[in-house]
């Protein structure tokens, strides 16, 4: 037994002597270790004088595996699978949980010991046989984890890595019945599995469980829910912290709604004074329900301004004749609520000949925008009938993004090219081309306004290189970089506060970053396919991330907690596309677009459907279906009238 070895023992035998309170036994040990090893063995010395410790699975994983070979992982391993396939089919399915997550600590391990190309060779062996079983989110998790453990060739690169760092951070729980825990044990106590043993005792956590053992439906069920549960672990740490979720001070709908409760407060003062004065006026009763609606609108209005927070960007001031504008129409607002739904009105693209990608309303109902897939955007004046305004050329590929500036005066476009265009309505041209906005100008994927200037000023920006960019349409380069993602950036959107913005994409985890810092303040994971939309709501509480898979998860931003989740059909379509109703209280109407050409509306206030996969969840308050259009575009206007867009589609269209 090497040097290594013997400490790692009397390491174990001096944690068991103090566990068992044997503190005299512990104390001479103790010396003993002291006066026995050399004076630089500091990491022993700091041993012999700690009061506890709780690696004592890390400590077996060292001394299963002190000593040994690179080649003997491979071995062990080997064997180990090869068991595993020769088991009874009864326990097969429970016994093979433990390869995937053995694959990754034996790689890892050998990363760690100077090893790499053995590990990349183990990974290319074994690895197919994990990326290919089944065709669900936890397959496409896998591959995307052994293509990132791929890249590793040092151990200087596994605190950098994400799918290291996160199956090093944590014991991955693998349920065995009885009886399979007992073949496990018996197994791995054979010599040519000592190594897989180590590994088992250091990174695994099993849960045995009394009754039969579990079949292969049932554990891929469990699998597909809990594969995207790392994500959610992952960002722990910065879930925990503060987040600026209050309204901005000063703004025009604050102002309205002021106006709106103040001038209510008038008038049910003034009609008590007048009853209270005439001689057939109003009963007892009658003035006191009035005096009531008074005090009730003056309550209103002083907390409209409550919990608002100072704008700590620059942001361009509104002008007064953009103010009397939005005034204007808030004053046409229909309340919307899940017993008062709202009116709809869906733009739809013919003649596209299934090229439209891209799609955007604008929030006064007067334009459209869509981006196809031979580089033009193209708008639609609604004014007109829908006559095409402009087409816009200067993308040099596909575009797969578009978005219209809060008062629709602007437009901005993102392609594969790499690229992103701002274009003026007015002049039906281009004013700026942000070339690169990616490193080897990588495509980029989707772009979102800021919706806090009528003019835009700020956006967001996504794409392939995994990362979220925050831009000016006064700058020439990007003003934030949002790193942390695991996968490409599809969708993003902006609090309504402007200082906070959120991305997902492939990872299947919607991520929220603090504008001013470029900080990660939250990591919403779990989901069960990748994030394909976005949508605060616009009391800043909540975020809705709609999936590949066709759910709907609506979390808890303060306490960054999954409040909902809402599903669609028994074979849901990717969400495309979200929007929430504004005013209300209690969450109001949240809207999802599908690709199976639905509408759906959910009480955005509702809870449940976040636990097992059986559970249904929330059902939906109505479901409006289009003749053949997918939804890929979904606002409501300041006056609550749901907008959609998408493209005629005479065929049913797949599932990405």
């Amino acid at each position: 037994m090497s040097l290594a070895s013997t400490a790692a023992v009397d390491r174990l035998v001096l944690q068991y002597l103090k566990r068992r309170r044997l503190h005299e036994a512990g104390k001479v040990l103790s010396l003993e270790l002291r006066a026995s090893c050399a004076p630089e063995d500091v990491e022993m010395q700091a041993w012999s004088e700690v009061n506890d410790g709780d690696d004592d699975g890390a400590l077996l994983e060292a001394l299963a595996l002190d000593g040994s070979e690179p080649a003997a992982y491979a071995r062990a391993y080997t064997a180990f699978a090869a068991w595993v396939d020769a088991s009874l089919d009864l326990y097969k399915p429970e016994l093979a949980c433990l390869l995937y997550p053995v694959l990754v600590h034996v790689s890892l391990s050998l990363v760690e010991r100077g090893a790499a190309s053995e590990a990349h060779a183990l990974l290319a062996e074994h690895g197919p046989r994990f990326a290919a079983a089944g065709s669900g989110p936890a397959a496409e998790h896998r591959a995307r984890e052994l293509q990132s453990l791929q890249t590793l060739t040092g151990r200087e690169q596994l605190a950098g890595n994400a799918a290291a760092a996160a199956w090093r951070a944590r014991r991955a729980g693998v349920r065995l019945s009885a009886y399979s825990h007992g073949l496990l044990l018996r197994a791995l106590q054979t010599p040519a599995l000592q190594l897989i043993l180590g590994v088992v005792n250091g990174h695994v956590r099993l849960e045995v469980a009394e009754g039969p053992p579990a079949g292969a439906a049932e554990l891929a069920a469990a699998e597909e829910l809990g594969a995207g549960r790392a994500g959610e672990e992952d960002g722990a740490a910065h879930n925990r912290g503060p987040i600026d979720l209050q309204l901005l001070q000063g703004s025009v709908e604050d102002a309205w709604a002021q106006a709106k409760f103040d001038r209510l407060e008038r008038e049910a003062a003034a009609e008590a004074d007048a009853g209270a004065g005439s001689a057939d006026g109003a009963t007892k009763k009658q003035r006191a329900a009035l005096a009531k609606a008074a005090a009730d609108a003056k309550a209103q209005r002083e907390s409209v301004a409550a919990n608002r927070m100072a704008c700590e960007i620059p942001l361009p001031p509104r002008t007064e004749e953009e103010s009397a504008a939005l005034a204007s129409e808030l004053d046409g607002r229909v309340a919307v609520s899940p017993s008062a739904l709202p009116s709809a009105l869906l733009c739809t693209f013919v003649n596209t000949h299934a090229s439209l990608a891209a799609a955007a309303v604008a929030l006064d109902a007067r334009c459209v925008a869509g981006g196809f897939a031979d580089g033009s955007v193209r708008l639609h004046d609604l004014g007109q009938g829908g006559a095409a305004a402009a087409v816009l050329r200067g993308h040099e590929a596909g575009v797969h993004g578009v978005a219209l500036s809060p008062d629709a005066s602007l437009a901005l476009s993102c392609s594969a090219d790499g690229s992103v265009r701002l274009w003026s309505r007015a002049l039906g041209a281009g004013l700026v081309a942000w070339r690169g906005a990616g490193p080897g100008a990588s495509p980029v994927w989707d772009v979102a306004w800021c919706p806090a200037s009528p003019a835009g000023h700020y956006f967001a920006t996504g794409g392939a290189d995994r990362a979220l960019r925050v831009w000016s349409v006064e700058r020439a380069r990007a003003l934030r970089l949002c790193a942390g993602a695991g996968a490409d950036v599809d969708a993003e959107a902006w609090h309504p506060n402007a200082h906070v913005v959120a991305g997902g994409g492939g990872d299947r985890a919607a991520r929220l970053w603090d504008v001013r810092s470029a900080a990660p303040l939250r990591t919403l994971g779990g989901h069960r396919g990748a994030a394909t939309a976005l949508a605060f709501s616009h009391d800043g509480r909540c975020l809705a991330v709609g999936d590949a898979a066709g759910e709907v998860a609506v979390w808890d931003l303060a306490a960054a907690r999954r409040r909902a989740v809402l599903r669609g059909p028994a074979r849901p379509d990717p969400v495309w596309s979200l929007a929430w109703s504004r005013g209300g209280e209690g969450g109001g109407v949240l809207a999802a677009g599908s690709a199976d050409a639905c509408v759906r509306l959910w009480d955005g206030g509702a809870e449940g459907g976040a636990g097992r996969p059986g559970d249904p969840g929330p059902a939906p308050l109505a479901a409006w279906r289009t003749k053949a259009t997918p939804v890929l575009a979904l606002e409501f206007s300041h006056r609550n009238l749901l907008l959609g867009a998408g493209a005629l589609a005479l065929y049913r269209p797949r599932k990405v």
